[in-house]
């Protein structure tokens, strides 16, 4: 894949790509020192549940050395009005805030519509503490919109 060859010309000796939410961890692959969740990438897990099960999966892939490293969108910080009433009917429905679906346009191709979830800062912690890791760094930006969160395994 493009992802792993660009890695591995900037110097990156040891390259995996993967599907983390199907694939089995291959017995002969060593555990991964770190692990990254930019932009956002919880979002693959569709939910809250499916999120404590991402890193319980992501668990598997390290030692309990390993560290994670995730980064998001704070979806509090709007005060868009179609977001908010977004946020409010999930609450009303059981939700939590930042269950979303969406889907993606290219030209005139729409693809489907997928679940993803935004956590908030505060349910990172929550997801951590449900699937084996501690939080050992958070921080949101000085802007209130990005935040940073990096954990161990517990």
């Amino acid at each position: 894949a493009i992802t792993v060859e660009v890695c591995k010309r900037r110097g990156c000796t040891n390259v995996t790509q993967t599907d983390i939410m199907t694939a089995e961890r291959d017995p002969g692959l060593p555990p991964f020192d770190t692990i990254t969740l930019f932009g956002n990438n919880v979002g693959i897990a569709g939910t809250f549940g499916g999120a404590c099960d991402l890193f319980r999966r992501l668990a598997g892939w390290g030692t309990p050395a390993t560290r994670i490293i995730v980064t998001g969108i704070d979806i509090r910080a709007t005060d868009n009005p179609v977001h908010l009433a977004y946020h409010i009917r999930n609450i009303e429905a059981g939700r939590r805030r930042g269950e979303i679906e969406m889907r993606f346009a290219y030209r005139d191709r729409i693809g489907p519509w997928i679940p993803w979830f935004h956590p908030e800062p505060c349910e990172v912690e929550e997801i951590a503490n449900a699937s084996g890791w501690r939080i050992e760094h958070a921080d949101v930006l000085e802007s209130g919109f990005f935040w940073t969160v990096m954990a161990r395994q517990a």
